[in-house]
């Protein structure tokens, strides 16, 4: 009786180190379960098989430990998009990566180079400066022959130069200086020009002038001190000098102003599901060029605006306001230009589905004299878009109503009329000297554009656009055109562009056409 019950202690001491081997085991096997493996071992008789084997015996070749299931979140596992906790080495310059195309000046820091940052060195302040200069532009060129229906038909062949200069101190806080030494007024570029019963002539654009000279930060960047552990929302955002203002997709604003801005971004408002809402002040003092764009600022002319935003669940709303006031200047044939002026532009971008949408209105408002600086108007602009299933390519389809003369807060010369933003066949040739086949003037009329883009591979494209306008008031004027746009890169820095159009002037029963070619390179 005393064996039997030493065997039973001993077989029953033999399992229960072999359930905590098994145990052992599962939990080596199961990292993500991290929780201990409960095996009970029922305590019964020992069985006797037919052959007179005891049951209870642990088996020579024991079974395998029985599969667990992983608990937790077993699709981690099995993503395919999950991320590797293996670190992988950075990817190797000119031989893993593709080749840069560096600035052609490009002094301490490469732009988008690899590579290690540069310690910099600290500013009384506090903050750390890593100085870099980088010196890029475009150069572009154009020919080409345009007849609207309604002026002398022009010939042309010129180019355009863009020159910038950008000192950067850190990420967020640079000096940007920018020169158009062959663009200036209405001339895009500079060439020869041939109208039509005038004969050929050589527009000269030379233009030594700086057209962009700005610094902008952070103040929290600039000042860390202010501000050290980011919980107080003391970052501004602030620029100042002689800039490009653009609001309104250019519907508003597009000229280059002696202006100061003051940003504030990542406002939340609890309650109005605002995921981001960005507001900007504007003050600006000099360079205003009126809504007539005309190459003569307005010396009299100062702009105050407030600028918004913000980021909804399903839309993007933006919501601006803006004042100019002026003293009422003449013109160089003395003629009073019009006014102080109130302005007020909204948007909406979103998607239905896969057809993105955007609705637009801006307002313009004469606070006292007329002139073709400012008018009475209200511009509604809706745009339609989606990519054609199955392919890259877009369609494209742009409505538009104008009540009224519409004019634009600030507008400069070297830019299309309001209407630029509706379609291609809107807005001017860069570096041409031939102007839009349609009028980009937001004056009494109404109309749209139907595009389609094609892209075929990655460095050619082709833009198909049909388009048509009508003013009903004054002199009326009624035009439809068909046009396109191909590009193709030659090279990773200049691309070849042709443009061509065929227009139906209906009111005066005249046939419009024309044909450019250009160039543009990239440096």
């Amino acid at each position: 009786m005393g064996d039997m019950r030493a065997g039973w202690l001993l077989i029953c001491g033999i399992a229960m180190v072999h359930a905590d081997s098994v145990a052992a085991q599962v939990a080596a096997a199961s990292p993500a379960a991290q929780q201990p493996a409960n095996i009970t071992i029922a305590a019964a008789p020992a069985a006797v098989a037919d052959d007179g084997r005891d049951k209870s015996k642990l088996s020579e070749h024991p079974k395998p430990p029985p599969k667990t299931a992983i608990t937790g979140h077993p699709e981690e596992s099995r993503s395919k998009s999950r991320l590797s906790n293996r670190p992988r080495p950075l990817l190797k310059e000119h031989t893993q990566l593709p080749e840069r195309n560096p600035p052609i000046v490009e002094w301490n820091l490469p732009f988008l180079g690899p590579g290690n940052i540069i310690s910099g060195f600290k500013i009384p302040t506090g903050a750390v400066w890593q100085p870099a200069f980088w010196a890029f532009g475009t150069a572009q060129t154009s020919a080409g022959v345009a007849n609207d229906g309604y002026n002398p038909g022009r010939e042309y062949a010129s180019g355009r130069v863009d020159i910038f200069g950008n000192l950067q101190l850190t990420p967020t806080e640079r000096v940007v200086i920018g020169f158009t030494p062959l663009s200036q007024g209405p001339n895009l570029g500079t060439g020869l020009l041939n109208v039509d019963g005038q004969g050929t002539h050589f527009v000269d654009s030379l233009n030594p002038n700086i057209q962009t000279f700005f610094f902008e930060g952070d103040t929290r960047q600039l000042f860390p001190r202010i501000d050290g552990n980011d919980r107080l929302g003391r970052d501004y955002g602030f620029a100042v000098g002689k800039q490009p203002i653009f609001f309104q997709e250019g519907i508003m604003i597009n000229d280059n102003i002696q202006a100061v801005g003051i940003t504030k971004d990542t406002i939340q408002i609890p309650g109005l599901g605002t995921q981001d809402m960005r507001i900007t002040g504007v003050y600006g003092w000099a360079d205003l060029r009126r809504g007539d764009a005309m190459p003569v600022p307005d010396k009299s002319a100062q702009l105050l605006g407030l600028f918004t935003e913000t980021d909804f669940r399903k839309s993007v709303v933006t919501a601006d306001v803006a004042f100019v006031g002026s003293d009422n200047p003449r013109d160089l044939a003395g003629v009073q230009r019009g006014g102080s002026g109130a302005y007020f532009g909204a948007s909406a971008t979103q998607r239905f589905g896969d057809i993105n949408t955007a609705f637009r209105i801006n307002t313009s408002s004469a606070l006292d004299a007329k002139g073709t600086s400012i008018q009475d108007g209200a511009f509604l602009l809706a745009e339609i878009s989606r990519t054609v299933p199955g392919k890259t390519d877009i369609i494209y389809a742009n409505f538009f109503g104008i009540a009224g003369d519409y004019t634009s807060a600030a507008r400069s010369a070297q830019v299309g009329g309001p209407l630029e933003r509706a379609g291609i066949l809107f807005a001017p040739l860069a570096a041409g000297l031939a102007g839009s086949p349609i009028s980009g003037e937001a004056n009494h009329a109404y109309g749209g554009a139907l595009g389609y883009q094609i892209f075929f591979e990655l460095r050619k494209q082709l833009t198909l656009e049909l388009a048509v306008k009508e003013t009903y008031d004054g002199v009326k004027q009624s035009a439809v055109a068909f046009g396109g746009q191909y590009v193709q890169a030659i090279t990773s820095r200049t691309s070849f562009q042709v443009n061509a159009f065929v227009l139906d002037a209906l009111d005066s029963r005249r046939f419009g056409y024309g044909g450019a070619v250009g160039t543009t390179t990239r440096w």
